[in-house]
Formats: C-alpha cells, sequence, structure tokens
C-alpha cells in the first residue's frame, strides 16, 4: 500500500481543525482560529507516528493521550483543571463521533 505523505497530513489537518472546532462549539468556547489551525497542525503532524516501528500497547496509549491533551491545549489553552478535562472528553467524544459516521459511510 502506498500512502502520500503530503495528502496524509492535509486530511488529518483537515479534520483536526473540524473535530477542535466542534469541541470548541460544544464547549462555548471562544478561541483564535490561528490556535485551531496550530493544533490541528500537531495533530495531523502526529498521524506521522503510524511510519515508527509499533511499540508496546500501553505506550501507544499513554503517548496518544498526551498528544491529545497537547492538541487540546494548543488549540484552547489552560484555563483550570475542570475546564481542560471537560475540552479533552469533549474532544474524545467529538473524535469518536467523527469515526462512527465514517465507519458508517
Amino acid at each position: 500500500m502506498v500512502v502520500y505523505v503530503d495528502v496524509l497530513i492535509f486530511l488529518n489537518l483537515f479534520v483536526n481543525f473540524f473535530i477542535l472546532q466542534l469541541t470548541a462549539r460544544i464547549c462555548r468556547d471562544g478561541c483564535k482560529t490561528g490556535r485551531v489551525i496550530l493544533g490541528a497542525l500537531v495533530g495531523a503532524l502526529f498521524s506521522l507516528y503510524i511510519f515508527l516501528p509499533p511499540s508496546k500497547a500501553i505506550i501507544e496509549i499513554l503517548f496518544r493521550l498526551v498528544v491529545s491533551g497537547v492538541i487540546v491545549l494548543i488549540a484552547f489553552g489552560f484555563d483550570s483543571l475542570k475546564s481542560f478535562v471537560r475540552r479533552i472528553g469533549v474532544f474524545f467524544a467529538a473524535s469518536f463521533l467523527y469515526a462512527g459516521f465514517m465507519l458508517a459511510i
């Protein structure tokens, strides 16, 4: 199978941007578009992780959780622990919703 890096990054940038926008709307956060784009770009660059050799499952899960936290921090900043955890939860819910929708299609 051939994977084009530019297409992979662009599609992930696009999807991450809209997942972050959905997260902002659900949380009723006013966030700057530039921060959302930067967070989406970090998520898109994380997609290059698929080219690394596989590691232990627990390490991969922890790494993905940390990257998700970094994406949310970049996009929304840090107000309080409660709002940060809420945003991460909504970010995951929006991601799962998108994945389920794509699987259904």
